[in-house]
């Protein structure tokens, strides 16, 4: 049986609410105030199918709990129902700005409170079968294009180059030795970025916490980013192109390096891998006061016809298949600034593309 949560602080109302929602062959869960609702979203959030919420509350307002939910990375998909007595044109406009998918103005009809939970769970059904098609679709294509790309590949180079290493019958000169150990390095890196990429996509779509959110730890960027730029300093050195680079000392606090880690790596490689050949891609990071400012710039033969806000799991944007790798880096950069609540933007210039992040503001999906 699908489960309602009611949230509202009229004892009267939620009691009725709720045996009308019984009576019509629904769980109902309640609760008389907003954190109380909070509580339950938290505790029992997988069971709940649909919000039924005040807007006016005593202690936490029916926004405020629309903004946990859309915000959460499984809650946000549960269609969440105002309930007012004052629904008036902006405050319904605002609601709906928010993610609300419904409003029920006090007193209501019977018949619509339950037409409007049925129509609201009918749709969710809909939109979450519709949504698992396109998934077993986009892994279909993953499995048939970019698998063979991004990890038959570079798996197959390791075992040639390993392969040979282990058989030859004369000695390896070391510029030779040099050049196979380095073939196995980056195609050994690449395959554990995508293996990294895919773990980390898994868990934020199964509600899996990436951090210990009650740990922080005193992180120089200048050393994790120059861990990143090692490995593109030899990537690139028998190529046309180099990084230019204007690196400062930066302490902050996070909750993981190795997040932070994945953030630069993805950008700089969007950056790397778009870029004009003979043109250097420019790497920036400094500090103002407690914020940090990372810039990764490029001087980009086309220009991306994508924002930020276009940006999901698995789309492509590139006409050449071959430079767009899984499609979920920059979509994991996005996950970790709003994780973090750090501001990431693209601005897009005649043939320059520079991705900027910084703690300083909140998170946008916009530029």
């Amino acid at each position: 049986m699908k489960k309602i949560l009611v949230i509202e602080d009229e004892l009267a109302l939620r009691e009725s609410i709720k045996l009308i929602i019984e009576v019509n062959n629904f769980v109902a869960l309640t609760a008389a105030n907003g954190t109380e609702g909070l509580n339950l979203l938290q505790n029992r959030g997988d069971e709940i199918d649909l919000i039924l919420c005040d807007i006016n509350m005593p202690d936490i307002s029916g926004y405020d709990i629309l903004r946990e939910v859309k915000a959460h990375p499984t809650l946000y998909k549960v269609p969440f129902v105002f309930l007012t007595a004052f629904a008036d044109k902006t405050e319904v406009r605002k609601g709906m700005d928010m993610g609300a998918d419904d409003y029920l103005t006090k007193p209501f009809a019977i018949k619509d409170l339950i037409n409007a939970i049925n129509s609201r769970i009918e749709l969710s059904t809909i939109k979450e079968s519709k949504y698992r098609e396109e998934i077993n679709k986009s892994w279909i294509s993953i499995l048939n294009t970019n698998f063979r790309q991004d990890f038959y590949t570079p798996l197959n180079g390791i075992l040639n180059a390993t392969h040979f290493l282990g058989n030859t019958q004369q000695p390896v000169d070391a510029a030779t030795f040099r050049t196979t150990m380095r073939n196995i390095y980056f195609s050994s890196f690449r395959m554990y970025r995508d293996t990294r990429n895919l773990m980390l996509y898994s868990m934020m779509n199964t509600g899996q916490k990436l951090v210990h959110e009650n740990t922080l730890f005193s992180t120089d960027l200048n050393s994790v980013l120059k861990d990143i730029m090692s490995y593109y300093d030899v990537a690139l050195e028998n190529s046309d192109m180099m990084l230019f680079r204007e690196i400062e000392r930066v302490d902050v606090l996070t909750h993981d390096t190795e997040l932070i880690s994945v953030l630069f790596t993805e950008l700089i490689d969007n950056t790397i891998k778009f870029s004009t050949p003979g043109h250097a891609p420019v790497i920036r990071l400094y500090a103002d006061g407690n914020h940090f400012y990372f810039s990764a710039e490029n001087h980009c033969a086309f220009v991306p016809q994508f924002t930020l806000g276009n940006v999901s799991a698995f789309t492509k944007f590139h006409k050449d298949e071959s430079l767009n790798g899984l499609g979920i880096g920059l979509y994991i950069c996005k996950a970790l600034c709003k994780m973090f609540d750090y501001s990431l933007k693209m601005k897009v210039e005649e043939h320059k593309v520079t991705f900027m992040v910084t703690n300083s503001v909140g998170y946008t999906d916009e530029e």
